[in-house]
């Protein structure tokens, strides 16, 4: 019996990482590794603590925004590099 093949998973070269505030906020940003360099992009969005549905539907909210940014610079750097 043969075994299952293991399906590759693709690394991405940009990937949205949330950093813990005092507050209780977490500030949402961009941890990229182009070609040996690493840079960080805070995108000054805030996810908030989900104390209610309104909460929640603004961090929904807030995420789509950060994964279409992300979209975007994986699109830009496909094309140009790092800057």
């Amino acid at each position: 019996m043969a075994r299952p093949k293991k399906q590759v998973k693709l690394k991405e070269p940009i990937k949205i990482r949330l950093k813990p505030l005092a507050d209780g906020n977490k500030s949402i940003y961009l941890d990229i590794y182009w070609k040996g360099v690493r840079k960080y992009e805070y995108l000054k969005l805030y996810i908030i603590p989900e104390v209610n549905p309104l909460c929640k539907e603004q961090n929904k909210e807030t995420m789509a925004l950060a994964e279409r940014i992300k979209a975007e610079r994986i699109k830009a750097l496909h094309g140009h590099g790092v800057q």
